[in-house]
């Protein structure tokens, strides 16, 4: 039956481990069209919004240019140029030539254009801002027809020109905008704005960015690049291309082997015949490099515009998509190896109870029918258990698989994919923290629970523990009233009860409305507690949700059990509170809850009792000689390195203050476990034990420190005679048992 069992579990595990592979296969695919959809309508998209750009801003150059021709004081000096264009001279020395400077002088700061003309109907220069090229002719001048539709009174641009530095060390693009200047309503002279190119488009240069190698350029009709192409500097050093920017949207590289004419890319060729396109597949660019791109031929403009990628870095978001949903996959395989153990487990223990009851089913006739009950509540335990992790695993499994989808639909945004796989982490980590319940539970069942008792501000756990919730309570609205003003000084561990009110916290506000309020309460008294007047620490927490119902309140603290109100609201394995009971029973406290609590109708109250004092030397009880002495022995310790810094403001914890009659060994010497003769002197010495360390800390807390250490030496020779009465009745205990 057990290798039937395991033969079932193996198949069904590769069942569900092969559909999710095959999902996770399907999905990549999926991802690989969204993105080649994706990439092709932002390419589009890029594209033309710079075709628009380039308009829009040609437009405005156009509107600034005709309102400054317009100016009054603009054509009044020009009419001064004109009136001394026979004298190159004059022309320089002119005041009209300060006045266009002056005007012309925050344009030109700002870097808005470079240079201003203002030139006659024989294209000779009446002004510049360079007194080099007042007198000469314009370079209109050998090409006239481009200034006839200006002479005709509108303002036009010039489409983008490749002309030399003066230096023809470097080629650039050049933008001229012509806006006649009126007299008597006839133009008398053109004023010329000459723009660089790269310095009047670099905004719109950045709406045709796509990643980091994706960018929009933009040529003429012969296939020169208009705006300035981007090479490496390795590709130049090297001498595979030209170093000037300004290339062809060639084939060739080589500056040197460039044949005539040059065949131009793809990407060129199909403008220039007025055809747009686009190619995903990949192509060679006139870097040598392969991309993906889109291009088209813009009339308006007479300009061809091209918007590129690299392949890989298009693609290299595909990589990433597939990296996450490989992880997610690989997690989703590892929970489903993780319900199979458990149920193949459950099973395994199904078996050996059967069995166990099938061999004794003579002898335990009359037990029968409550060992069937039980048998009987223990599936149903398990079932509901298996149910509410099927539950909890799933809750972030769908998490990473949601992610997974939107992090495919966002190829072009890098940040938000990293943020999606941030929230597959954090499902991760929530998978990581149930079965981190299943381990506490189980090391707290089987007593292998290391606590760690010490001094603490029980204020300040709760404090942080709120700090750990408040995420919780405000994606739930839930108002917490508690009184941080007490502050209570206790011993027990820091780590443990932190865990207790977290638990307890999450539960009240996963299970209360929305808008609702909660109720922390502490306070310190002194009670009759665990068979002996002590002060204790009382904490009510009360939230307004639905409650428990009465027959179920005594349960809810059972592994595994959640109230019959609360089981399909908020999910949960039904760990919290079991835990949170083993916690508390391992510090002599009590843990209980009420439904609904008094005075109100609906809502539950969980109490929690705390000692105040936990003994830290007697975690387990002195049941013995032996551990009598390795006790005090600890006690002594403890002492010490309370002492061994010289400090007014020392802090003595509570339980090295106590009685001598309440502390681990007093409570053992008055419990009279032994019959000696020695005992009377053993308490008297303890007593005085007990006074000196008193009057060691009045002599720390004084800054008398001399006085201080002299007791704390008498304080050891006190403790020397303590462990030699003890020994002394470790003899004495020897030789009755012989």
């Amino acid at each position: 039956m057990l290798k039937k069992i395991l033969a079932q579990g193996i198949v069904w595990f590769i069942f569900f481990s092969s559909l999710v592979l095959l999902v996770a296969i399907t999905t990549i695919k999926e991802a690989e069209k969204q993105l080649h959809k994706n990439l092709e309508e932002a390419l589009l998209t890029r594209v033309q919004g710079s075709a628009a750009g380039l308009r829009d801003r040609f437009a405005l150059e156009k509107q600034s240019a005709l309102a400054w021709s317009r100016d009054k004081s603009v054509q009044n000096n020009t009419l001064l140029l004109l009136n001394v264009a026979s004298s190159p001279t004059l022309l320089t020395i002119n005041p009209a030539q300060f006045y266009f400077r002056n005007f012309f002088s925050s344009q030109l700061a700002q870097g808005k254009f470079d240079n201003y003309l203002i030139i006659n109907k024989e294209h000779l220069v009446l002004a510049s801002k360079n007194n080099s090229e007042i007198g000469t002719y314009s370079i209109f001048r050998d090409n006239p027809k481009l200034t006839d539709n200006s002479w005709s009174g509108n303002t036009v641009i010039i489409i983008p020109t490749i002309k030399f530095n003066e230096d023809n060390s470097e080629k650039r693009s050049h933008i001229f905008v012509l806006s006649p200047i009126m007299a008597d309503d006839s133009p008398v002279a053109l004023m010329v704005f000459d723009y660089e190119y790269d310095s009047l488009m670099s905004s719109l240069d950045l709406h045709g960015q796509i990643g980091k190698s994706g960018k929009t350029q933009v040529f003429d009709q012969q296939g020169n690049l208009i705006s300035k192409a981007t090479y490496s500097k390795v590709s130049i050093t090297n001498d595979l291309m030209a170093s000037t920017p300004y290339w062809l949207l060639s084939d060739w590289l080589h500056k040197n082997d460039t044949p005539s004419p040059i065949p131009l890319t793809i990407s060129g060729q199909n403008p220039l015949m007025k055809r747009s396109g686009i190619n995903m597949q990949g192509y060679q660019n006139h870097r040598g490099t392969t991309v993906i791109g889109t291009w088209l031929w813009d009339e308006a403009l007479n300009l061809g515009l091209l918007t590129e990628m690299d392949k890989n870095e298009a693609y290299l978001v595909l990589i990433r998509q597939a990296q996450v949903i490989l992880i997610a996959t690989a997690v989703i395989i590892g929970l489903i190896l993780l319900i199979t153990l458990l149920i193949f487990h459950g099973k395994y223990r199904n078996l050996k109870s059967q069995a166990k009851l099938e061999s004794l089913v003579q002898e335990r006739t009359a037990q029968l029918e409550i060992e069937t009950n039980n048998a009987i509540q223990a599936n149903r335990e398990k079932s509901q258990f298996l149910a509410n992790m099927s539950h909890e695993l799933r809750t972030p499994m769908h998490a990473i698989l949601s992610f997974s989808a939107l992090a495919q639909k966002k190829t072009d945004d890098p940040q938000q994919i990293t943020e999606f796989v941030q929230h597959i982490r954090n499902s991760a980590i929530r998978l990581l923290s149930l079965i981190n319940d299943l381990l506490d539970i189980s090391r707290l069942e089987s007593g292998k629970a290391k606590i760690n008792f010490d001094e603490n501000d029980l204020t300040t756990l709760i404090e942080n523990a709120i700090n750990e919730v408040s995420g919780l309570m405000m994606d739930h609205k839930i108002t917490l009233n508690f009184d941080n003003s007490k502050r209570i000084e206790c011993v027990l561990d820091s780590k443990m009860i932190s865990q207790v009110l977290i638990n307890l916290l999450s539960n009240a506000i996963k299970f209360s409305p929305v808008n609702s309020t909660i109720d922390l309460n502490i306070k310190q008294t002194s009670k009759h507690f665990n068979n002996k007047q002590q002060d204790i620490i009382e904490i009510t927490l009360i939230d307004q949700g639905l409650g428990i119902p009465k027959d179920e309140v005594q349960k809810i603290f059972d592994k595994f059990v959640q109230s019959s109100k609360t089981r399909s609201g908020a999910g949960g394995t039904g760990l919290g509170l079991p835990i949170s009971k083993q916690i508390i029973d391992l510090h002599h406290g009590q843990i209980w809850a009420e439904s609904p609590p008094p005075g109100r109708q609906t809502g539950t109250a969980i109490h929690v009792v705390l000692p105040v004092l936990q003994d830290i030397l007697d975690q387990v009880g002195i049941t013995n000689i032996d551990e009598a002495i390795e006790s005090h022995k600890k006690w002594v310790h403890l002492i010490d390195e309370l002492f061994e810094k010289e400090n007014t403001d020392i802090d003595i914890p509570s339980s090295v203050m106590i009685d001598h009659n309440s502390c681990s060994l007093g409570q053992w010497i008055h419990s009279k476990r032994i019959a000696s003769d020695n005992l009377p002197q053993l308490n008297e010495l303890h007593q005085k034990f007990h006074f000196l360390v008193a009057e060691c800390v009045a002599y720390y807390r004084i800054s008398n420190y001399a006085e201080a250490r002299e007791k704390q030496n008498e304080l050891h020779i006190a403790s020397d005679g303590i462990i030699h009465i003890l020994e002394d009745i470790r003899l004495e205990l020897a030789d009755t048992a012989n």
